[in-house]
């Protein structure tokens, strides 16, 4: 097991290797208080390193009967970003759909986020 000051250590480094910043957009409904719903927008700005993820065009996604190749990303973030499943991802020029990630680990020192490029 680590020691903190070791994970703290860890988690620096890592840190370095992130090379460009990504927007996580993230939606949420609220109750507004007449029976209805509200939809909420946070955007948050992280530092992030992206890749593509093993054999990322050998993932079939099928919608309506129809099947169709996606792109899929690995993402690397902060392991405290705040990264919900079906967020966008905004980075590179590029818009991902978060599927889900690895947090919660024990002595974690960065987060992955397995997302589909959004056509």
């Amino acid at each position: 097991m680590l020691r903190a000051s070791d994970l703290a250590f860890t988690r620096s480094n890592t840190a370095r290797t992130f090379d460009t910043t990504c927007e996580v957009v993230s939606t949420q409904e609220v109750p507004d208080g007449a029976g209805g719903y509200t939809t909420t927008e946070t955007t948050t700005q992280y530092p992030c390193r992206i890749a593509p993820a093993a054999n990322p065009r050998d993932a079939i996604a099928g919608t309506n009967d129809v099947a169709q190749v996606v792109s899929m990303w690995s993402v690397s973030l902060p392991v405290d970003a705040a990264v919900p499943p079906d967020s966008s991802i905004r980075v590179s020029g590029m818009e991902l759909r978060a599927i889900g990630s690895d947090s919660g680990k024990s002595q974690q020192t960065v987060q992955r986020v397995l997302a589909r490029r959004v056509q």
